[in-house]
């Protein structure tokens, strides 16, 4: 009797079952289908390339609180043409024609350019070489806006503090190599048309062409301002 009556139970069980209505499953939404959708988005504001797109976390968005359904996504902004900078996207999230969940994402959009980085680390007082030299993309910010992109501007200078390797170059961050040493004896000439003199000094400090630099006259005693030549001479004006 008790087979009989469990026999009749699995029988109404089966038959409610096959019967009942299905029951959708939980919408899904995963983070790179998001993240693809708001980049597609994103790149009708980035303007002409290069440029680089970050995007925040999106797991306010995709972790499992979704309704049952399907999940459509809505996407809006109210910024106007291409944009550098923060470009604040709202994100609507639907099921079954209803709104479920709202936010916004800040995409940041920042320009790229080529600027020169060490290839090596190099220690302070070191003159750079071609080969101490690569170029690199890099995003808009302080560091990419002083960046250098000539490498005429850097090489045969050296660096007045130690530049660790993958390091962007700055033009404050070298210095032409002194042809001239402080303390060292110097020419100074002193020129006007075809009169010339010369008279032996002594420099105050180091200097480099085109480079203002003090000079004591051994023989008057006083000390003269006068600009480095490239054959190390200091010509001085009078």
């Amino acid at each position: 009797m008790i087979q009989v009556i469990a026999r009749r139970l699995a029988v109404l069980a089966l038959a409610v079952w096959a019967f009942a209505p299905a029951v959708p499953a939980r919408a899904e939404l995963r983070d790179d289908e998001l993240r693809s959708e708001i980049e597609a988005f994103a790149l009708g504001y980035a303007g002409a390339p290069p440029f680089a797109m970050e995007i925040p976390s999106l797991r306010a968005f995709t972790a499992p609180s979704a309704p049952y359904g399907h999940v459509d996504v809505e996407l809006s902004t109210h910024a106007n043409g291409p944009v550098r900078g923060s470009l604040p996207v709202t994100v609507r999230l639907r099921s079954g024609g209803e709104e479920f969940k709202r936010g916004i994402v800040t995409v940041r959009l920042s320009s790229d350019r080529p600027v020169l980085v060490a290839a090596r680390s190099l220690s302070a007082g070191e003159v750079i070489g071609a080969a101490d030299l690569r170029h690199e993309s890099v995003s808009s910010g302080r560091g990419a806006r002083a960046g250098v992109s000539d490498p005429s501007q850097l090489i045969g200078r050296r660096v007045t503090r130690s530049v660790r390797a993958g390091s962007v170059l700055r033009l404050d961050g070298v210095a032409d190599v002194p042809v001239i040493r402080r303390g060292s004896m110097v020419r100074i000439r002193l020129q006007r048309g075809s009169l010339r003199i010369e008279a032996l000094g002594r420099a105050r400090d180091n200097g480099a062409p085109g480079q203002p630099l003090r000079v004591l006259n051994l023989e008057s005693r006083r000390e003269v301002m006068g600009v480095v030549q490239a054959d190390g001479a200091v010509h001085v004006q009078f």
